[in-house]
């Protein structure tokens, strides 16, 4: 029996299968040029004297399974179908090697990854399925987009950056230096874009690029570069509410049409103008890749997975550059819910890379700690990640203490028992013979000052006495002590105040499970070496309050006194009476405002002096240059000294 089925837009193989039912004694069967994607094992099983076959042009991407399904065949058409030639057609490609049938293998072309090419004319090995390296979380080391490829994949940057030499990282393209902008008056440059800029009385027009008149009756065109990106405000009148597309989508990742999220922005009128309020962008995501996939971590921990969450986190601070206030609080986010209360003990490895990983967002600078400070707390819960480390890190077995030393800090965790404690001495030392510090414990108080070979490395050092443990009353056994040495102020600068940045590191001490522990009977000793004290300035002893300034933090001297005896110009030994973290101010000695004011006054008086004789002799010399005297340019410098002495002595005049 021979059925012809050709051009019949037959597409499904199992109602294929069940209509070919009733021909028992079918021996040829036309396919050809119909829809069919995928052929069932079954499909000819009631067919058994079937012997010729055509199924050219359809749309089958691989065949399984051929040594069974085209048993006993004696030819078979293939051609035509657009064949995927990856690892699920390795078994058509071998079974096209020895079959005996009248396979027409020389017309089965590949469709995918190269249209055109002949299945049998590639080697066996090339027939691979792909890895999606750009679906991990580490998305193949590229720092904005990974583009999967066939065995392989690309990073791409982002509009407005450029791909750096090691095919990973990206750089920002400044569009105003390169001829990119065509700004009618003056061009800033932007981390991946840039804007133009208007002088006063001008406003950016829709164009964003040409300056025109403003007007007083309307809000004038605005543009705005934030961690959301970049927005453009048109003209709008007072009373009205402008809503622009985020540039990057919605913060939220269900939702997958850019146009769905929305940034808003009011225009308001007091006082006879028109101004702009502060824009609303919180349905926004943010343009730092960086910054989606800290946040991303922050929301993604549990139990099970928080170590490998901790080192990719770890990672991925270590690889970013120019780190903002978001990356921090989002970074910060992700270690408070790895060592989450919760969860219950931390394990030394976990604890280990958190510490790590504090180190490195303490590291990215003062600027960028302060400001994550200002805007989400991060210093303050920074802090208080670092207890959380201390409180419940799982010591190693057959040890009562855990050390972890960075760039940045250093924390030393000690179980003691009550009992047997007799005071301890925690020391940074700077070794000899290198630039590296060294950590190191004594049991019971150091002469640390009696030695002048040890004196001369020592970086800093807290010395807790005998009665402390039995003073403060713990009630569990053992008796978990954190001692910490930062080895700069990032995480401890005051808001608003410039006139209380520590001279040293900050050294702390703490005891696990209690709050903060004031008025001591047993004074801890604190030594910290900083820069020399210079003669007009006097040293203060201070310690970390963390709920100062409405949470933000400042330095207080309360319950701490300096120790005159011990300590040098550059070596200061202070004594309080509480527990948390301390440091040295050098501060100006000049506390009466009228004798700070003669000083300064007399300072300018001699400045000012002196440059008028230089300005005199120089004058003087131009004059006895005869043959130059009448010349424009000997002319311009006489004028321009001239200028000068009036200015100075006019400023003389009325420096009161």
């Amino acid at each position: 029996t021979q059925l012809f089925l050709q051009r019949n837009n037959i597409s499904d193989s199992v109602k294929l299968a069940m209509s070919l039912k009733r021909f028992e004694h079918l021996v040829y069967l036309d396919l050809d040029n119909n829809r069919i994607t995928a052929l069932t094992k079954n499909i000819f099983t009631n067919n058994p004297k079937l012997k010729y076959l055509f199924l050219r042009n359809n749309g089958l991407s691989s065949v399984e399974s051929p040594s069974t399904l085209f048993q006993d065949f004696s030819v078979v058409q293939l051609a035509g179908n657009p064949l995927r030639c990856d690892c699920l057609v390795r078994d058509f490609y071998l079974w096209l090697s020895y079959t005996q049938t009248a396979v027409d293998s020389d017309d089965i072309e590949c469709d995918w990854p190269v249209k055109g090419v002949v299945l049998t004319d590639l080697p066996l090995n090339a027939l691979v399925c792909d890895v999606d390296e750009c679906a991990n979380l580490q998305r193949g080391g590229c720092q904005q987009r990974c583009v999967n490829t066939r065995g392989s994949y690309l990073c791409q940057c982002n509009p407005g950056y450029q791909l750096n030499e090691n095919k990973r990282t990206c750089s920002d393209i400044n569009e105003c230096t390169i001829g990119r902008s065509v700004c009618s008056h003056s061009c800033l440059n932007l981390d991946g874009s840039y804007v133009c800029l208007c002088p006063t009385g001008k406003a950016l027009s829709s164009d964003k690029k040409t300056c025109i008149d403003a007007d007083p009756n309307f809000c004038s065109p605005n543009s705005i570069e934030d961690s959301k990106g970049s927005f453009y405000w048109r003209q709008t009148s007072p009373g009205s509410t402008l809503t622009v597309d985020c540039p990057h989508g919605s913060i939220d990742s269900s939702v997958n049409d850019f146009s769905s999220a929305k940034a808003s922005r009011q225009c308001t009128r007091a006082d006879g103008s028109s101004e702009w309020q502060k824009p609303d962008t919180s349905k926004c995501q943010y343009a730092s890749q960086v910054t989606r996939e800290l946040k991303a971590y922050s929301e993604s921990v549990t139990e099970v997975n928080r170590e490998n969450v901790a080192t990719y986190l770890k990672q991925e601070i270590e690889q970013a550059k120019n780190l903002v206030a978001e990356d921090l609080h989002f970074a910060t986010r992700t270690l408070e819910n790895i060592i989450a209360v919760n969860f219950g003990s931390i394990p030394e490895k976990v604890g280990k890379i958190v510490v790590e990983t504090a180190s490195l967002l303490v590291g990215t600078g003062q600027t960028t700690v302060s400001k994550a400070q200002a805007s989400f707390f991060t210093s303050t819960r920074l802090l208080k990640v670092l207890e959380r480390f201390s409180d419940s890190i799982v010591m190693p077995f057959g040890s009562a203490v855990v050390s972890t030393l960075t760039d940045q800090l250093a924390i030393r965790v000690i179980d003691y028992n009550q009992v047997d404690y007799r005071g301890a001495t925690y020391l940074s030392v700077l070794q000899t013979d290198s630039a590296d510090i060294e950590i190191h414990y004594r049991s019971g108080l150091s002469p640390l000052l009696d030695n002048p070979n040890e004196r001369d490395n020592i970086l800093s050092a807290i010395y807790l006495p005998q009665a402390l443990l039995s003073e403060v009353r713990v009630s569990v056994t053992p008796v978990r002590v954190q001692l910490s040495i930062f080895h700069n102020g990032n995480l401890f600068v005051p808001s608003g105040s410039g006139s209380k940045m520590i001279a040293g590191r900050v050294v702390g001490a703490r005891i696990a499970a209690l709050g903060q522990v004031t008025n001591l009977e047993n004074e801890i000793e604190v030594t910290i070496r900083h820069r020399a004290k210079q003669s007009n300035e006097e040293v203060a002893c201070v310690y970390w309050n963390p709920s100062a300034d409405g949470g933000f933090g400042d330095w207080n001297t309360d319950g701490c006194y300096l120790d005159n005896s011990k300590s040098t110009s550059e070596l200061t030994v202070c004594r309080c009476n509480h527990l948390t973290d301390f440091s040295v101010l050098l501060r100006s000695q000049c506390f009466n405002e009228s004798s700070c004011n003669k000083t300064l006054t007399m300072e300018i008086y001699i400045s000012c002096g002196v440059s008028l004789a230089f300005l005199c002799i120089t004058f003087v010399l131009i004059n006895l240059i005869r043959k130059q005297k009448t010349s424009v340019y000997m002319k311009m410098q006489v004028n321009f000294i001239f200028s000068v002495v009036i200015s100075l002595v006019a400023f003389m005049a009325g420096i009161h």
